[in-house]
């Protein structure tokens, strides 16, 4: 009765089925069904029904090593699973996919819906774009300049920012075009101090977190990417004097 049925409703009949078991039964029985539970439609159908978790990741840099545990949430209920450190440094996620161990990203075309692997060069003059489930190579994103590698803030796996040595701007990429731009920062009334700042997710945007002073932290975030519109959205001031 399953064959007859049309893909959409296989793929919500079978997104219900513990994954180890789907994957260690059902890739045996027919090529087709395997296709299926291979999809990305099927991945994002998989994610919605299980309990959500959380990877917690100890890393020690100078000796290379990491442990990592993975904390599974069920309610009120909470499992926490040690994974040891055979695991590697968890570098990206996306919809539930995890990347590990080398210096790259992992993001999802929402147009194409697919997942790729973004990777800059080691001498940061380009980055490198692969489709995961093709049988290309990988694409090679040219860069107007070489700037030092640090780990991407992943808006949704969408569109990924990267701080550069700049207080004017940042380099951004959409992974549906795969192209890189310039991202002006805010502007704060002053000049920024490209040491005092960070960015991170937050919300599904991405925030500029700046240090103006030993008291204050204000942070701003991107509301329009394309139109590149910021806003201040929390101010936040210590006050000293009232703790002591």
């Amino acid at each position: 009765i399953l064959l007859e049925l049309p893909d959409d409703i296989k793929v919500e009949i079978l997104a219900k089925i513990p994954t180890k078991f789907l994957y260690k039964i059902f890739r045996c029985v027919y090529k087709s069904w395997y296709r299926l539970i291979s999809s990305s439609e099927f991945m994002n159908k998989t994610a919605i029904h299980h309990n959500p978790g959380i990877f917690i990741q100890s890393v020690r840099i100078f000796r290379s090593t990491t442990n990592t545990s993975f904390l599974q949430m069920d309610g009120l209920n909470f499992n926490l699973t040690n994974l040891g450190s055979s695991m590697g440094i968890i570098r990206s996620s996306c919809n539930s996919l995890v990347l590990v161990y080398e210096p790259i990203s992992l993001g999802f075309d929402p147009l194409t819906k697919v997942y790729k692997v973004v990777h800059i060069n080691n001498d940061g003059y380009g980055i490198e774009v692969f489709t995961i489930g093709s049988y290309k190579t990988w694409r090679k994103v040219p860069l107007p300049w070489p700037f030092f590698w640090r780990d991407p803030v992943s808006i949704k796996g969408q569109v990924f920012h990267w701080f550069v040595d700049s207080e004017k701007y940042i380099f951004s990429m959409d992974i549906s075009n795969e192209k890189v731009s310039k991202t002006k920062l805010p502007y704060i009334g002053k000049t920024i101090m490209k040491e005092h700042y960070d960015l991170v997710a937050m919300d599904e945007k991405l925030a500029f977190v700046y240090k103006g002073s030993e008291s204050k932290i204000d942070v701003w975030v991107l509301n329009d990417f394309g139109r590149q519109v910021w806003s201040m959205e929390h101010s936040i001031v210590a006050n000293w004097e009232a703790e002591k």
